[in-house]
């Protein structure tokens, strides 16, 4: 099937919101006295790619989409989980279970508790 750039441009869009969100989520930042994940910013805009897949190429081709996030997502999270497994640079104990636990437990974390969101 042969497939419009448009349709392209705005699926690789929503692939890229759902995966930037994933990454950035383990940055917490101030608004005043309110602490938020830096996903808040750009998470929202897979849901406007989403609707407008929707509503515009319809309910089929917006469904293959939202599944090409999740594969991709999973192959995100696969390959950082074996990242853990490559030899590591010279770090203390403290540094190196503050890095494994902020970054690579967190972003599968995230990940799988937005599965049942989208």
């Amino acid at each position: 099937m042969k497939y419009s750039y448009r349709f392209v441009i705005i699926a690789v869009l929503f692939v890229t919101c759902l995966l930037t969100a994933n990454i950035i989520a383990v940055k917490v930042w101030a608004l005043g006295s309110i602490q938020l994940s830096a996903a808040v910013i750009i998470f929202p805009f897979s849901y406007i790619f989403g609707d407008i897949l929707t509503e515009v190429y319809g309910y089929k081709e917006a469904r293959k989409v939202i599944w090409l996030g999740f594969l991709c997502n999973l192959i995100f999270v696969i390959f950082a989980w074996f990242a853990n497994f490559y030899p590591r640079f010279r770090l203390d104990r403290t540094e190196r279970l503050c890095y494994d636990s902020r970054v690579h437990r967190q972003i599968a974390r995230s990940v799988f508790s937005r599965l049942p969101g989208w």
